[in-house]
């Protein structure tokens, strides 16, 4: 019986369905202080009872609604099921969470970072991945103790969750998947539904702090810190014009398949913002696209830059650790010109800070493009 209980948590934590639950949503929230104003899949509404409304669009299908939260300050003990239920006959079904929410699950390690912003490290109660947390405040409560470590996101360990009383559990939406799994084994803890990742631009997904900050009591925080990234990444883009341009190949293959970033990715965004050409910018998909390394060389063998990502605990690689995994690498126009540029994920924090500090990897990528090799956070030129 426990090996079926970790197997189906398991399971779950690879895949969630974004049918269940789903129902068309009611009519547009109101604009009030809460509103996003980029994000595309998350809506947020003030009420007037110091409550905040939080709906959660289906990223695949658009015209239903998969998730809403109504969010309660632990100090309300006037919410009634009368109440409740006037609220759903406005809005529609909704998930009630007591704010601050506590002993949070965190299943991808790239929130670390946002918690550490917001000072809100307290609320984790166990984390997944804990191994690739780059982020000092929260390894160091890894480290001690204080935050649970419950093991790979591909299979976590159901019962340190329970034994963290865990008040939510984080969970990375897919396509194809359940989510009646969790809610089968895991029934009285709710699910944050994390579709940040699936916004169209850098903005967008950045604006999810917002509703994370409200869930551990830090809209205030949460929404300064949003409006200094807004600005900073508006002022940038606009100046994207000046210096050269240049055309963008990025990534590595994962075995026969290379995947790039689609044409109405945040990468994507984030990328032309930069002043590059992005050599898939015409496509229409907002994920990655898996392709041949034969079909990427032939759209790509001009590239100016290339920017790649890769795990080496043992050290940063040189220009020939790359060339020597492909033949085809070699023939590649950055890697003859000093275009290639690398960022060591296993001593990097880029996909903590990516996420929500879309301004920090635009000035990177700038640097890139106009060659200040000098000025780098995140990627070193391979020589």
């Amino acid at each position: 019986m426990k090996r079926t209980f970790l197997s189906l948590f398991a399971a779950f934590a690879v895949f969630l369905l974004t049918s269940c639950h789903q129902r068309t949503p009611h009519e547009p929230l109101a604009e009030t202080p809460a509103a996003t104003r980029y994000a595309e899949l998350l809506d947020m509404q003030d009420l007037d009872d110091g409550h905040t409304l939080c709906r959660i669009t289906n990223p695949w299908q658009r015209n239903h609604v998969v998730m809403q939260y109504l969010l309660i300050p632990e100090a309300d003990s006037l919410v009634t099921d009368e109440y409740l239920t006037h609220i759903e006959s406005l809005y529609g079904p909704v998930q009630t969470l007591s704010i601050p929410v506590r002993q949070h699950t965190i299943t991808s390690a790239c929130y670390a970072y946002l918690y550490d912003l917001l000072d809100a490290e307290q609320y984790i109660g166990a984390m997944c991945d804990a191994e690739y947390v780059q982020d000092s405040v929260i390894s160091s409560a890894l480290r001690s103790g204080r935050i649970a470590d419950a093991g790979s996101s591909m299979s976590p360990n159901a019962e340190i969750i329970l034994s963290v009383q865990s008040g939510a559990i984080w969970v990375t939406p897919y396509e194809t998947a359940s989510q009646t799994m969790i809610s089968a084994i895991l029934p009285d803890i709710p699910i944050i539904y994390c579709a940040d990742y699936l916004e169209g631009s850098p903005l967008g997904r950045a604006e999810w702090m917002r509703f994370f900050g409200r869930l551990v009591g830090r809209a205030q925080q949460a929404d300064s810190l949003f409006a200094v990234v807004e600005h900073n990444y508006l002022t940038l883009a606009a100046d994207s014009t000046s210096g050269p341009r240049a055309s963008l190949l990025c990534e590595l293959p994962y075995g026969a398949t290379w995947y790039v970033p689609g044409g109405r990715s945040t990468m994507s965004w984030l990328y032309q913002d930069a002043g590059f050409d992005y050599i898939w910018s015409d496509d229409v998909h907002s994920g990655s696209l898996g392709l041949s390394i034969e079909a990427v060389y032939a759209k790509a063998q001009a590239a100016d830059r290339w920017v790649i990502k890769y795990y080496a605990p043992e050290g940063d690689w040189q220009l020939s650790d790359l060339l020597d995994q492909h033949p085809v690498y070699g023939q590649i126009r950055a890697s003859q010109t000093g275009g290639v540029y690398g960022c060591n994920t296993a001593h990097s924090d880029y996909f903590e800070i990516t996420p929500f500090r879309p301004d920090w990897i635009l000035t990177e990528m700038r640097h890139i493009r106009c060659h200040e090799t000098d000025s780098l956070r995140f990627f070193h030129q391979l020589q």
